[in-house]
């Protein structure tokens, strides 16, 4: 699809009645020439002949990271310089990956490109894709280095102390591995992108599919950097305070400020900014709106894999076209299920337990 037809793609999109005449208006060209753009599109079979009808498909594409999380929790509050006593659990998990195992639990159709090794996590992260009926066919498996690796620290409060990722294998996930799994991409209902990614990969994904909805995770402060110059083009983007704060250089510490920093993203070109705060909720903002959501209380048993869970319940709401309130719900159900897991996905997690936790929140 070439940039004028992902332009005339995106009109058609927003508006399936829109004329020949509004698209050529709107876009400076002449009738003609938008005609023959649309010949271009159904030959393509991006539209299903007249009327409009916009073939796009069923499922969702994830883009970032998966590994092996290794998690230590510890009985007591840490003692610097110390063996702490605990207990350690081995399991898959990177934001990506967690973020595809939630969609897919919750029977969304879910496509995910990572990187791996060809070695044995990237054997079981493989393995535990197809148990949860992630379809991996676009990931690459790469030889002679090794899967990337998480490990995390957790107080007894279930609050990480601190964590170390190992995630260079993420590079092999380049422009070049974009461009070959262009059809995968490009016939999307949505795109989800964590910032694992090398900064290059993540600007081409944005400015390539910005027809597409995109949801973006900045997973980190020193990750979200590499958003900085990609902005435009995001439809959904869920930072959290800290984030919020590296990529917009405010103070994000109260609702105030968080507001005013993510109507700064928007100016920038992000369509919905969603500001996670913990246990206070979440902030939703758009250009025009912001909007703050109250979390229920839950008794945490690990906080890993909260985000990801929240992030996976805003794209299953914009998917099942919930209204903002039922969306921001459906988030933060995500995120309290997840709270109140060992585990950085809840194994029990369905669509009906979903729905019990969002009629929570009415």
């Amino acid at each position: 699809m070439t940039q004028r037809e992902q332009e005339i793609y995106q009109l058609i999109r927003e508006n399936p009645m829109i004329s020949q005449l509004e698209i050529a208006d709107k876009l400076g060209i002449q009738r003609s020439s938008v005609a023959v753009h649309i010949s271009n599109l159904i030959r393509k079979g991006w539209i299903a002949g007249k009327g409009y009808i916009l073939n796009t498909g069923d499922y969702v594409v994830v883009v970032g990271g998966a590994t092996m999380d290794l998690m230590g929790f510890s009985d007591q509050a840490f003692l610097d310089g110390e063996s702490n006593p605990g207990r350690t659990h081995l399991s898959p998990g990177g934001v990506g990956r967690n973020i595809a195992e939630n969609l897919a639990r919750l029977g969304i159709k879910v496509q995910l490109m990572t990187a791996v090794g060809q070695d044995l996590y990237g054997q079981q992260l493989m393995e535990r894709c197809r148990e949860a009926g992630i379809e991996t066919r676009a990931t690459l498996r790469i030889p002679g280095v090794s899967t990337s690796l998480y490990l995390a620290m957790i107080e007894p409060d279930g609050e990480m102390k601190l964590a170390l990722s190992s995630m260079s294998v993420m590079e092999q996930l380049d422009v070049e591995a974009l461009r070959r799994e262009d059809a995968l991409l490009s016939g999307a209902a949505a795109i989800v992108v964590d910032t694992n990614l090398p900064e290059k990969t993540l600007a081409y994904l944005i400015s390539q599919y910005h027809h597409i909805p995109i949801f973006v995770d900045p997973v980190s402060v020193a990750k979200s950097e590499r958003l900085k110059n990609a902005l435009n083009g995001i439809d959904t983007l869920k930072p959290n305070r800290r984030e919020l704060e590296a990529l917009t250089g405010m103070n994000a510490g109260d609702l105030e400020g968080a507001k005013a920093a993510a109507k700064l993203l928007c100016q920038k070109g992000v369509k919905r900014v969603v500001v996670s705060f913990g246990a206070e909720g979440a902030l939703s903002v758009t250009k025009d709106d912001a909007r703050h959501f109250k979390a229920l209380p839950v008794a945490v048993a690990n906080a890993t894999g909260a985000g990801d869970a929240f992030m996976a319940g805003i794209v299953y709401a914009s998917l099942k076209k919930f209204e903002e309130a039922e969306a921001m719900g459906c988030a933060l159900g995500m995120a309290e299920l997840t709270l109140e897991s060992a585990d950085a996905i809840a194994q029990n997690l369905n669509e009906s337990l979903l729905m019990n936790r969002m009629n929570a929140h009415q």
